[in-house]
């Protein structure tokens, strides 16, 4: 961002609609277009005097997020991250969801420009969490308006995604940058024959992990989040792995489809070491946004049988005759194929997710400094 003008284009989306602060914020907005800090903030701290003495929730946080712009825009981000929360606590206040991911996006773009400050990469991460809870929210809130049928209002949230996705991806990219200028400080130079050689690495991507897929509730949410990693190698809790992704000819590279949302989960159990999947691995799902996941025969799929399963199990999905099959592929006879009819699956088995890809942590070797996959 880093100018008045990405500012003002957020700003103007709430100010479309009619409020008892518009001209102040206008005379704000002006003040700040040309430098004005101290009027900007004055006229801001005006209309939103004025909102509350209206008891208008929604003007007050409108107002807020004019005073934002002015602290973001001078670098005064403490203040701007406390003018976003309040904000956001005033749209809750009316339920205006289009308002608080508004706020909430306002934040995310407050911490990335505190990180362009001073490099912080703890900024960063927060930049890409608060993004990517702004992205869901937003999300769910176009679903609702195609549900309802409010063409133009979808339409909005669409644009907005756009440039979410657009932001997310680039601090996450960032990120991954980063990290990976911070890790080449610390390692050694190559030897001089090694120095001229060209090193290409894969795009970055970088998806959420969670702790388990409980039964019952196969999407996680925000609260399950514990941290995210990248492709093609990745760190988890300091330890470095290596990915796999599965399917033929793929290679190791991921394409994340933007329809689709992903995280990694930790396996636990030996229901699937034959397909390379082993306890303690990680496993990467994508599920669908706004439908459930449809498996094609062959695919590895984290199924919960219900009223059997606490947790979601790793299983290849196969159709035979007018059988649908969870076939695990283990070396442990405990683990038996469970077949199913058509007309009972929907109502015993929950898919949380297709496996795309798994994760294998790299072993150090006792008597060398350099790495191997495990």
């Amino acid at each position: 961002m880093s100018n008045q003008y990405e500012v003002q284009r957020l700003l103007d989306q709430l100010d479309r609609v009619d409020n008892v602060t518009r001209d102040l914020n206008e005379l704000a907005d002006r003040s700040r277009l040309e430098g004005r800090w101290n009027e900007a903030h004055k006229y801001c701290e005006e209309s939103l005097n004025l909102a509350r003495a209206f008891n208008d929730p929604r003007s007050e946080g409108i107002c807020l997020l004019h005073g934002w712009a002015v602290h973001v825009l001078k670098g005064d981000f403490e203040k701007a991250i406390d003018f976003c929360h309040r904000s956001r606590q005033a749209f809750d206040r009316v339920v205006d969801s289009y308002g608080q991911v508004l706020a909430m996006f306002s934040l995310g773009i407050t911490y990335q420009e505190w990180e362009a400050d001073n490099r912080d990469p703890t900024k960063l991460r927060e930049a890409i969490r608060i993004y990517g809870q702004a992205l869901e929210e937003v999300c769910e809130l176009k679903e609702r308006f195609d549900f309802s049928g409010n063409v133009e209002k979808a339409k909005v949230c669409q644009r907005l995604i756009i440039e979410m996705r657009e932001r997310f991806h680039h601090v996450a990219t960032l990120y991954a940058r980063r990290e990976e200028e911070r890790k080449e400080e610390k390692r050694p130079a190559p030897p001089e024959e090694l120095r001229t050689r060209i090193i290409s690495f894969p795009t970055l991507q970088f998806i959420p992990i969670v702790g388990q897929i409980a039964a019952g509730r196969p999407v996680p949410t925000d609260d399950d989040i514990e941290g995210y990693v990248a492709t093609s190698r990745v760190n988890i809790d300091d330890s470095e792995y290596t990915v796999r992704v599965l399917g033929e000819g793929k290679g190791n590279i991921l394409v994340f489809d933007l329809e689709s949302r992903y995280f990694a989960t930790p396996v636990k159990g030996d229901s699937m070491n034959e397909a390379g999947i082993s306890n303690g691995d990680y496993i990467i799902i994508r599920q669908p946004r706004g439908s459930h996941p449809s498996p094609d025969p062959q695919d590895i799929v984290a199924a919960v049988i219900k009223d059997e399963d606490r947790e979601a199990t790793l299983k290849r999905f196969r159709q035979r005759g007018q059988k649908i099959i969870l076939s695990p592929e283990s070396s442990n006879p405990d683990h038996q194929p469970r077949e199913f009819d058509p007309s009972e699956w929907s109502e015993k088995v929950e898919i949380a997710g297709i496996a795309v890809a798994v994760l294998k942590k790299v072993q150090e070797s006792p008597d060398s400094p350099e790495r191997h996959p495990g």
